[in-house]
């Protein structure tokens, strides 16, 4: 079941868990000789440490982030491209919603529950693989960057009138290289 309360958002890099983590925080108590009077809440942010106590990785708190991918869109106008510019530019949703502003979530976002170590040698390779759909099934083509092994987005055609999409991959940067040689056709 996906985590929607405090662990929303949140897997282990390595193997996929998302039900329990360690993480070094900061909190107050009220310590007397025979023990801990009071306890307020603990606070930590993306640079703390964090542990999964299930395969014993270690890391910081911001890599836990489930890998997802955003998507910035762009419509051009025969009058906007005249002058060089975007007509309109915002985020996108599945759906095709369209927003100014970001809507508060990504398009798409990796399910820790579609890994199976079944399927996959390891949980990266199910995020490759699932990021490598997204972006084919939605008509991604062209990479941020040549060489595209570095690109941190991936856009569709553009021209003429038209909505463009870029697909922004928000994931480790080791797993967005393995997605990035995928889609150049480097591996298969």
């Amino acid at each position: 079941m996906k985590n929607t309360n405090s662990l929303e958002g949140l897997m282990c890099p390595k193997c996929g868990q998302h039900d329990r983590f360690i993480i070094d925080a900061i909190t107050s108590i009220t310590l007397l000789d025979d023990g801990v009077e009071e306890y307020e809440g603990a606070e930590f942010d993306g640079n703390h440490t964090a542990g999964c106590p299930a395969c014993n990785w270690s890391g910081t708190v911001s890599e836990l982030n489930v890998p997802s991918i955003s998507v910035t869109f762009e419509i051009y106008t025969p009058l906007s491209l005249e002058m060089g510019e975007a007509d309109r530019r915002g985020w996108w949703m599945p759906g095709e919603w369209l927003y100014v502003e970001y809507p508060g979530s990504d398009a798409f976002e990796f399910d820790p529950e579609d890994y199976d170590p079944e399927e996959h040698i390891t949980v990266q390779a199910a995020i490759i693989e699932w990021a490598v759909k997204v972006l084919k099934d939605n008509g991604a083509c062209h990479p941020s960057d040549e060489p595209a092994d570095n690109a941190r987005w991936w856009s569709t055609e553009g021209g003429g009138s038209t909505l463009t999409k870029q697909f922004h991959l928000n994931m480790p940067d080791e797993v967005r290289e393995s997605v990035n040689l995928i889609m150049k056709g480097e591996v298969k």
